[in-house]
């Protein structure tokens, strides 16, 4: 519903992207580091999945879609694909996501 009334108004909805009920406790990115550091890690899926849930939304609704610190390569393959269908999508990502 906020999609839809975000479109008539032709404004954004802006996410921050986790989908809570795949994130098993972890506390940082599930990874190489994550490993050597002991500590539980965050699956890429996490932010994906929710991404590409909400831009099926997004394109149903007729709205833009803007997806803040995109951390994953899945993430942007999804959003890459949206771009190509013709979805309004937009994305951002912070340095540390970078590293």
């Amino acid at each position: 519903q906020g999609m839809i009334e975000a479109a008539k108004v032709n404004k954004a909805i802006v996410a921050h992207c986790e989908d809570n009920s795949l994130i098993y406790g972890g506390a940082m990115h599930e990874g190489k580091r994550s490993k050597e550091l002991g500590i539980p890690g965050i699956p890429n899926i996490c932010e994906s999945v929710q991404i590409a849930r909400d831009v099926l939304l997004a394109e149903v609704a007729g709205c833009h879609y803007h997806v803040c610190h995109v951390s994953t390569k899945e993430s942007v393959r999804v959003i890459r694909d949206a771009k190509r269908a013709g979805i309004h999508v937009t994305a951002e990502v912070t340095p540390h996501h970078l590293l």
